[in-house]
């Protein structure tokens, strides 16, 4: 498996956009997707030269929030409570309501691992929180999301590139994660097209 991107014999780094954003991206990845060949964050890392990726979770190593500890919005579903209501824990960013910040935080991981990191990472306590709605109709993926807002860390990335107005860095994002799809299904000997 290539390292840079998570595929095999069907590597595309050679084929790699770069992608130049406004923003910084900050991925909090969970160790547990570290090596998962259908993990997105390394290949938005990999197009991205303003993505960092920053593992949570090894054990017996204290996870450092410091970069985290910025001018940030956090970028994550809507978080209700037993009842269905918001629960408040974080500040709802709307499209007008704050100045762009200079970094975007998104959690990598399961729905369970995200939600846990978020509440236990000091740094993200009441960060700002940007969300997205649940697509009308997903493209392909990998991985089922075990939510209607669930979506690839990639995914995610592009969406909120086009909210932001940077529609051609989103269609690159899109359009390198759709290629990263049909690569991976070709080799998994799934075929393409639709999700897993």
């Amino acid at each position: 498996m290539c390292q840079r991107c998570g595929l095999g014999r069907l590597c595309l780094c050679s084929e790699m956009p770069v992608i130049t954003t406004s923003l910084e991206f900050l991925v909090v990845r969970h160790v547990r997707e570290a090596r998962k060949p259908s993990n997105t964050a390394r290949l938005a890392a990999a197009a991205i030269p303003r993505c960092r990726i920053l593992d949570y979770g090894a054990r017996g190593q204290p996870f450092d929030d410091t970069p985290l500890r910025r001018d940030a919005w956090l970028l994550f579903p809507p978080e209700l409570d037993g009842n269905g209501v918001e629960t408040g824990r974080h500040p709802i960013v709307t499209d007008r309501s704050a100045p762009l910040p200079e970094a975007i935080v998104v959690l990598d991981g399961t729905w369970g691992q995200a939600r846990r990191m978020s509440h236990r990472i000091p740094a993200l306590g009441r960060m700002p929180r940007v969300a997205l709605a649940a697509p009308d109709q997903p493209p392909p993926r990998l991985r089922q999301a075990t939510t209607p807002e669930g979506m690839p860390t990639i995914e995610a990335m592009a969406r909120l590139l086009e909210r932001l107005e940077e529609a051609t860095q989103a269609q690159l994002l899109h359009a390198l994660h759709g290629e990263f799809v049909r690569r991976s299904r070709t080799e998994r000997g799934l075929g393409g097209g639709v999700n897993a």
